[in-house]
């Protein structure tokens, strides 16, 4: 990963982890608490967005893969490589349901998602911060499955051994509360 993103992610984690000590410290953090957006990249500015916004969406599809950031019970971050999707509210991914990342997820649905592309000098991305939603089963997570199956084919087919979720998996949407991007201009 470079160094950039991982950056943003542990900016992002920071972030989380210190609003949760705070909570456990008080009901109400005071307003000189409050969180401070990552540092951009050396010589880059970040820009608060939406997932709506045409341009966070085309780079979006440009990507394979993300960068999943859960809490670990001590506070640690744990930060994996994520298939996905994404549309204008949200993000989804699946998992197997026995992970750490899902566990973690289960205890505190707040992450930091990471994705970005470029090289020295033309770094560009975007990072959401949000909480995961599990999704039960029914049709909307069978469309969104069969979504998976067409982007990652013939990938997914071959681990799920066919076109349908296993029952083993888990899917989980991110929805954000702040998205932001850097080098989209």
């Amino acid at each position: 990963m470079r160094y950039a993103g991982m950056a943003l992610i542990l900016a992002g984690l920071a972030v989380i982890v210190l609003s949760a000590k705070r909570s456990r410290r008080a009901e109400r953090p005071s307003a000189h608490e409050t969180p401070v957006a990552p540092a951009a990249p050396a010589g880059r500015s970040v820009t608060f967005m939406s997932l709506v916004e045409a341009r966070i969406r085309a780079f979006l599809d440009t990507r394979e893969v993300v960068v999943l950031a859960t809490v670990q019970a001590d506070g640690a971050p744990l930060a994996m490589p994520m298939w996905f999707l994404h549309d204008a509210t949200a993000l989804t991914m699946i998992s197997v349901a026995d992970t750490q990342k899902v566990r973690n997820l289960r205890r505190d649905p707040r992450v930091s998602v990471v994705a970005e592309g470029g090289g020295t000098g033309a770094v560009r991305g975007v990072s959401v911060q949000g909480r995961g939603e599990f999704l039960p089963d029914g049709p909307d997570r069978r469309a969104l499955a069969e979504r998976f199956v067409e982007r990652y084919r013939p990938y997914l087919e071959r681990r799920w051994g066919g076109r349908a979720m296993p029952a083993d998996r888990v899917m989980f949407r991110i929805v954000p509360t702040h998205v932001r991007s850097w080098g989209l201009d």
